[in-house]
């Protein structure tokens, strides 16, 4: 037999349940709510906050290179001879008439001589033919003075003639034979002064023959003499005999053409700097750059850009604006920082830890109290370690450092 039971109370006991049940979900729902309303409270400590500066701003590019000299010449073997003498070492100072190396050859002294002596001999024919040259001269020009005297004669005795025929003292063949006769004698003389004019012309290309020959012998002389002189091997130019060929000795033989040596100028160096061709397209002609000279700071300025790169390198050369320091010497190692961006007054924030240059950059931005907005902030430039900011981003104004990663990106932080 079956016991009835009190529905009732269970239906009373269900409701209460149900209502607990809906309390707890909306009293669940209120406080996420809420969390999600209410700024995130962080720890303030390792948080970097920074304010932006109005400051100078600049954006390097870095490169490694050497020192060049600007005036360099290479020292060659202009007559080949037997090394006499080393009277100058590397590293030594040097000037235009220095001496560095003595060489011998007997065949050079040998031509010199044989040189002298053709020159005399050129001179000393030039001489015998101006002197045969002027004989002709005076014997030309002799007969046509005989002649001129000889027609001037005939003139007068043709006058007479003439007179006397009038009278009918001389007969007109007499007198025709007379005007005849001077006739050829004018003739002899119009010979006689081409036969000057042309030997003139002719004596001329003689004489300038064997002054050719005595130019020509001399020339010979002064070859024979350079190639003489250049048994003294000189530096040709002041500085600083910077290298030797290493197996120079006393004794060897030298063949003509050979590099001996290289001196250089300390006083007109340049930097010649490597530069990433990546990067070579943002220098220009006249940017500044500060040099690290073995710890020494100097300054320059892009002279040169090179239009082709080698190796993923381009070459930049720097003229030098200041005095060098006295450890500074040709081919030694330089650090360059070229200055491709320099503003004067710029809004400046160091650069977040985060920031990878060409992305957007989100940082917590302070409102008011103690909290802090995300927002997006325009950066202009970047450098190795502050990034320029727009204009628009106020001095004063302080940015959380910080990724926002680090906090789940939420849009509002209370320090």
């Amino acid at each position: 037999m079956d016991i009835p039971q009190d529905q009732s109370l269970w239906v009373k006991h269900r409701w209460l349940l149900i209502i607990v049940v809906l309390f707890g979900v909306l009293a669940a729902t209120a406080f996420a709510m809420s969390d999600m309303l209410m700024p995130s409270r962080q720890q303030s400590s390792g948080v970097t906050i920074a304010k932006v500066k109005a400051q100078p701003f600049s954006k390097v590019i870095s490169a490694y290179g050497e020192l060049r000299p600007q005036q360099q010449r290479t020292l060659i073997g202009r007559s080949a001879g037997t090394v006499m003498e080393i009277r100058k070492r590397p590293g030594e100072q040097v000037n235009t008439d220095s001496i560095v190396l003595v060489l011998s050859n007997p065949e050079v002294d040998s031509a010199v001589q044989k040189a002298q002596l053709d020159l005399q001999k050129a001179e000393a024919e030039l001489a015998a033919l101006r002197s045969d040259l002027l004989d002709q001269r005076l014997s030309l020009d002799n007969e046509r003075r005989l002649l001129e005297a000889e027609i001037s004669t005939k003139r007068a005795e043709l006058e007479a003639q003439e007179e006397l025929a009038r009278n009918a003292i001389v007969s007109k063949l007499d007198l025709r034979k007379a005007q005849m006769q001077l006739r050829q004698l004018e003739i002899k003389l119009e010979l006689a002064t081409k036969r000057v004019e042309s030997a003139e012309t002719a004596l001329a290309a003689k004489l300038s023959s064997g002054e050719l020959q005595v130019q020509q012998a001399r020339y010979l002389l002064e070859i024979s003499r350079e190639k003489q002189d250049a048994l003294n091997v000189r530096a040709g130019m002041q500085g600083v005999l910077e290298s030797q060929e290493s197996s120079l000795a006393l004794g060897q033989w030298i063949a003509q053409g050979t590099s001996l040596g290289i001196v250089s100028s300390n006083d007109s160096l340049f930097a010649e700097l490597n530069v990433n061709a990546a990067d070579a397209s943002s220098v220009q002609l006249g940017m500044p750059v500060t040099l690290s000279v073995r710890g020494h700071r100097v300054t320059g300025e892009v002279m040169r850009v090179a239009p082709n790169a080698s190796q993923n390198q381009v070459q930049v050369d720097v003229a030098l604006q200041n005095e060098l320091p006295k450890v500074a010497r040709s081919n030694i190692d330089v650090r360059g920082d070229i200055a491709i961006v320099r503003r004067d007054n710029a809004h400046v924030l160091p650069r977040p830890a985060h920031y990878r240059e060409g992305d957007p950059l989100m940082l917590y931005q302070h409102q008011q109290g103690d909290q802090y907005s995300v927002v997006e902030v325009p950066v202009l430039e970047a450098s190795k370690d502050y990034i320029q900011l727009a204009d628009s981003v106020a001095v004063g104004t302080e940015f959380v450092l910080s990724d926002p990663a680090n906090w789940e990106r939420a849009s509002i932080i209370q320090l």
